[in-house]
């Protein structure tokens, strides 16, 4: 169900001209908000941890030097793309975390 109504939301914002009027640095800053929001949520026993901040800034800097490159060569298509790109980094931004939280 919730698949669902990404997809939906995702093919709304893609052909509404409304929506595509938005700068595509709008759209990354939702999804970075969104992804690292709920890393943070998931990840709330290692609040305490410094290590845990570390990798978490890092790994925050790390998704916007990357998505700063991709905007810069990007045309069309990019909400769908950029979706699916951000659930595939979504699970690797847990794997990593997890690891961390299974060596303290």
């Amino acid at each position: 169900m919730a698949l669902a109504a990404v997809a939906a939301i995702v093919i709304y914002a893609e052909f509404s001209p409304s929506a595509t009027a938005l700068p595509h640095w709008v759209w990354l800053l939702i999804i970075t908000a969104i992804m690292f929001g709920y890393l943070c949520r998931a990840f709330r026993r290692l609040w305490r941890s410094p290590k845990f901040w570390i990798v978490y800034v890092a790994l925050l800097f790390l998704h916007v030097v990357a998505w700063r490159v991709l905007l810069q060569r990007w045309d069309s298509g990019f909400l769908v793309a950029a979706t699916l790109i951000s659930g595939v980094e979504f699970v690797f931004l847990c794997i990593v975390t997890d690891q961390i939280a299974n060596t303290q």
